[in-house]
C-alpha cells in the first residue's frame, strides 16, 4: 500500500466490463496515491484516458506521448487507435452486402 510504484500490466484482461471498471474506478480515479506513481500497460485504450500521460510504444521505441488532449490533437498511431477502438461501441450502418442478404 505504501509502495512508491504501482506497475499494472493489463489488469483487466480476463474480467468482465462491470469488473473491470470497477478496477478502474479504484484504482485511476478513486484511490487517490499522492506522491507515488501508477503505471497502467493496455491495448484498451479507453482504459487510460485519465492517465495525466500516455506512451505510445512500436516496436520498443517510444512513438507519441502526452496526455489524450495532446495525442488526440497530434492525429497520429494513438488517435488513429484509439478511434478504432471507440467506433467498435457504435452503431454502425448496414453495408450493401448485408442490405442483399435481407
Amino acid at each position: 500500500m505504501e509502495a512508491p510504484l504501482l506497475l499494472l500490466d493489463e489488469p483487466t484482461a480476463s474480467m468482465e466490463p462491470l469488473s473491470e471498471h470497477a478496477v478502474y474506478e479504484a484504482v485511476l480515479r478513486g484511490w487517490l496515491r499522492e506522491g507515488q506513481i501508477t503505471v497502467l500497460i493496455s491495448h484498451r485504450l479507453a482504459s487510460v484516458v485519465v492517465c495525466h500521460r500516455i506512451f505510445v510504444y512500436d516496436s520498443g521505441h517510444i512513438v507519441e506521448s502526452g496526455s489524450l488532449e495532446d495525442l488526440t490533437s497530434l492525429g497520429g498511431d494513438h488517435a488513429a487507435m484509439f478511434t478504432l477502438q471507440a467506433g467498435g461501441y457504435q452503431p454502425r450502418a448496414a453495408t450493401a452486402v448485408e442490405e442483399v442478404a435481407k
